[in-house]
């Protein structure tokens, strides 16, 4: 066994001509190359999940199941993804996360180039390089900021959402640089909003990421256009069951690709982030991927509770949740929906907050008072008054303008600690 000795699976469509190319070389000792034909990517994940040392797989783009599930899989491994592309198939691997991309006519150099530009042997470490060489986005200067909205016991997170959304767009001028996204389970934004179609929506933003990284133009026309309120709205799942139809990778990507849509996306997601590490279930992880993904990526987080024994008491353990999941104190916010009027009263809920959960010390909550006309403004679907959304635009901004923003920083509950 020499040190150049590359093992490489491959899977092809049928009748693909580099597929016995390959095969004769590596047979013939044309290239130091382990050669090993594979039926399909189900054959490709058993191999590397029963541990097979594997440098690189070898794959057409338009083979079914060739996607970043694949690459991270891959990625966990220590191995490469090599796309080989064709008239119908190609340009997109960079952007699907693939760490190179062959013409369907390579030849023997070529293999051997992009194997040593981006794989390592069998009997060599793999290069803490090669980790950066994957691509999950086109590069970009651009990064917005992102706001995740939680609550438990149907305290009224959907509702701040919205609020806090239309104070942060400011008006019609700022249409277009700011989104709601509904990533919770029950996807109410579309009753609140009053929206007759609900595609698309979260699922094909998703699956649209599935392959590659969409135009912003084309993932603007799967978001509902709401110029009256100075945002857009990515409506949520259909049903609850739809989180089966979503992964880890895919919904990482598409987070992604909204921050560098807008300049602020604000998610409303489902207080559930339990994963694999406490539950012992991927499936549980993967119920809460949109939420743990907005969280982990999230500027400030915003916990919505109401002022009653229960209301507090919930509130209390979602920041502690939050806290003991990795998030900093100082990016959550905590939130009182049909708060007081009364001062007095609002300091003792300040007050309990301090001395029973994690919140720093000095930590005022935003208060959003009881609105007696919101029912009839929902029906209607009409925009919520100014002076509903401004004092939670300003209680956020004022959070992340003492911490900033969320740069090179990795929560347990990011996306990475939820494929498999």
């Amino acid at each position: 066994m020499t040190a150049e000795r590359y093992v490489v699976l491959g899977v092809a469509q049928p009748r693909s001509p580099w597929f016995p190319a390959v095969a004769a070389w590596s047979t013939g000792g044309a290239a130091p190359v382990e050669f090993s034909k594979c039926l399909g990517i189900a054959e490709v994940e058993a191999r590397l999940r029963a541990g097979q040392l594997t440098s690189a797989i070898l794959c057409d783009l338009g083979v079914a199941g060739v996607d970043r599930d694949l690459v991270s899989l891959a990625q966990r491994h220590n191995a490469v993804v090599i796309a080989v592309s064709s008239a119908q198939y190609g340009g997109h691997s960079v952007a699907m996360g693939a760490h190179g991309e062959l013409p369907s006519d390579f030849t023997t150099h070529d293999l051997l180039a992009m194997l040593q530009a981006v794989a390592a042997p069998v009997t060599d470490r793999i290069p803490a390089s090669v980790a950066s060489i994957v691509a999950d986005r086109p590069p970009s200067s651009f990064e917005g900021e992102l706001v995740a909205v939680c609550a438990r016991g149907g305290a009224g997170a959907s509702i701040v959402s919205m609020a806090l959304t239309q104070g942060i767009a400011g008006g019609r001028d700022s249409w277009g640089s700011v989104a709601l996204v509904d990533w919770t389970l029950n996807g109410d934004q579309a009753t609140y909003h009053d929206s007759p179609d609900v595609i698309p929506a979260t699922q094909e933003l998703v699956e649209a990421h599935r392959h590659g990284c969409p135009q912003r133009s084309e993932g603007m026309s799967m978001l509902r256009c709401l110029p009256d309120r100075g945002y857009s709205l990515l409506l949520g799942l259909r049903q609850r069951r739809d989180w089966t139809t979503l992964t880890p990778t895919t919904v990482a990507a598409t987070c992604d690709s909204l921050r560098r849509w807008f300049r602020w996306t604000i998610a409303d997601v489902t207080a559930e982030f339990e994963g694999e590490a406490a539950t012992g279930s991927f499936d549980v992880e993967d119920r809460h991927c949109l939420a743990r993904t907005a969280v982990a990526n999230a500027s400030v987080t915003v916990a919505v509770g109401t002022p009653t024994l229960k209301g507090i008491r919930d509130l209390v353990r979602l920041i502690d949740d939050l806290v003991d999941g990795g998030c900093d104190p100082a990016r959550v916010l905590p939130v009182i929906n049909h708060a007081p009027r009364q001062r007095h009263l609002r300091s003792e809920i300040t007050t309990a907050l301090g001395t029973l959960g994690s919140t720093p010390a000095g930590t005022s909550p935003a208060f959003f008072g009881t609105k007696r006309t919101l029912e009839s403004i929902l029906r209607c679907s009409d925009p919520l008054p100014p002076s509903w959304c401004d004092p939670l635009a300003s209680a956020v901004r004022g959070v992340f303008s003492e911490v900033g923003p969320l740069v090179g920083e990795q929560l347990p509950v990011a996306v990475g600690t939820a494929t498999r």
